[in-house]
């Protein structure tokens, strides 16, 4: 507990998890007005832009499906950017907050930066495999819904037994995805700290997860639970203004959701603090 609230670390890594807020709002500007710009240029023979953009309509969504391989092959390169920037951009904030989450000292941003340069490559192809596991027990816990429903659907006397074992697995879906997200962490702790393989660092991580299953439980608790209450504060401001809010209360409620979001950033660096290595 004295490491999670070390006034000192506390001091100088806020300021790092506010640059990295800063930072992603910048970044996704540009992205944003660049998708935009292409989905423009691709979709305008079809229908019109701003329809789609103002909500769900049947007759646009079935225009695109209508004529769907060549609205893919247009749109599979700027997907693949996008999923290569997300990739880079997670890869790169989320080391750095668990490299400041193992720190002692002050930091500077050129040392940190450096650090983040020189394992770049060898993090990307952790998060990679990383990503690669996480589809591959998604697969098999939504293989298991399917295979029940084939099974047992028309032998069941109730149609509530199959939903309850489907909403079963999928909570335990999820808990694996928590529990995978840990050994992804300490995993990136062993390349940053210990210089290991991005691939045996994996295997690595499983062992040291297991080893200190407690405090790992712990951290999936608070990022759970911290989490909930996050969104939970973020949606209930969303549904509270009044028909005639004046300035004042959009700009107090915008601020408080940006707080939201600043929040979530906080509460993974705590939750990187809590998962030993």
């Amino acid at each position: 507990m004295n490491k999670l609230f070390d006034k000192y670390n506390w001091f100088w890594n806020l300021k790092f998890i506010l640059l990295l807020y800063l930072l992603l709002y910048v970044l996704i500007i540009p992205v944003r007005l660049i998708w935009e710009s292409i989905l423009r240029s691709i979709i305008k023979q079809e229908f019109i832009y701003e329809r789609l953009i103002e909500g769900y309509n049947q007759d646009i969504i079935w225009d695109f499906f209508s004529n769907l391989p060549d609205n893919i092959s247009l749109l599979s390169k700027p997907i693949l950017i996008l999923i290569g920037f997300y990739l880079l951009s997670n890869v790169a904030v989320n080391t750095t907050l668990i490299y400041l989450s193992e720190q002692k000292r002050k930091q500077e941003i050129s040392s940190v930066i450096k650090i983040i340069i020189n394992n770049i490559l060898n993090l990307f192809m952790n998060s990679v495999f990383s990503l690669l596991m996480l589809i591959f027990w998604s697969g098999i816990c939504l293989y298991i819904i399917v295979f029940i429903f084939d099974q047992f659907f028309y032998k069941l006397p109730s149609e509530a037994i199959l939903i309850q074992s489907a909403i079963g697995i999928l909570l335990i879906m999820l808990f694996g995805w928590m529990v995978l997200m840990c050994i992804s962490v300490i995993s990136k702790k062993l390349i940053l700290f210990e210089n290991k393989p991005p691939i045996r660092s994996y295997f690595y991580a499983i062992r040291i997860f297991f080893l200190k299953i407690r405090s790992n439980l712990i951290a999936i608790v608070f990022f759970s639970v911290a989490h909930f209450v996050v969104f939970y504060i973020y949606l209930k401001i969303d549904k509270i203004y009044p028909h005639q809010a004046n300035l004042g209360f959009i700009y107090g409620t915008a601020i408080v959701q940006q707080v939201c979001t600043l929040s979530l950033l906080v509460v993974r660096y705590l939750f990187y603090r809590i998962i030993p290595h």
